[in-house]
């Protein structure tokens, strides 16, 4: 497990400055964690590797949902299914690659806000709390999960 325990829920708010994120992110976590060890604010790398892949479940209407960093798995076809809620949303299996600003490493901060802002657009419907995100396979390049409760 690379990251659990974070008090965080996704909403559809975007962050375009990744220092409010990481202000509000911080305020959450001192208000209500119960490992207050945990510094979310410095430069401590959490994920070795400068490009990662992150899988994750989230519902979308229609394939302009994804970002330009995202694709369906393989498998997955939403255009020739009908949709699985009433309101016309699929449920499907994203991997989004993001890459390290510093193209080194991921701190915490940076990769939850990099994956907050993919899930921005997404519906999540009542699994939107941050549970952890846990290496899965490491390949060319590695593929981590993203878990929410």
């Amino acid at each position: 497990m690379v990251c659990s325990n974070l008090p965080w829920v996704f909403s559809k708010k975007l962050y375009v400055d990744p220092s409010t994120f990481h202000s509000e992110l911080e305020k959450c976590y001192q208000s209500i964690a119960t490992n207050k060890n945990l510094s979310l604010t410095n430069d401590q790398a959490i994920i070795n590797y400068p490009e990662i892949i992150v899988q994750y479940q989230a519902w979308i209407t229609t394939l302009d949902d994804l970002l330009a960093c995202e694709d369906l798995l393989d498998g997955e076809d939403i255009t020739e299914e009908d949709p699985d809620d009433e309101n016309g949303c699929y449920l499907v299996e994203i991997q989004a690659t993001l890459t390290a600003a510093n193209l080194q490493y991921f701190t915490i901060g940076e990769l939850l806000f990099k994956i907050h802002n993919l899930l921005s657009n997404k519906n999540l419907n009542e699994v939107n709390t941050f549970d952890s995100i846990s290496l899965g396979e490491v390949d060319e390049i590695p593929i981590y999960y993203l878990n929410c409760k």
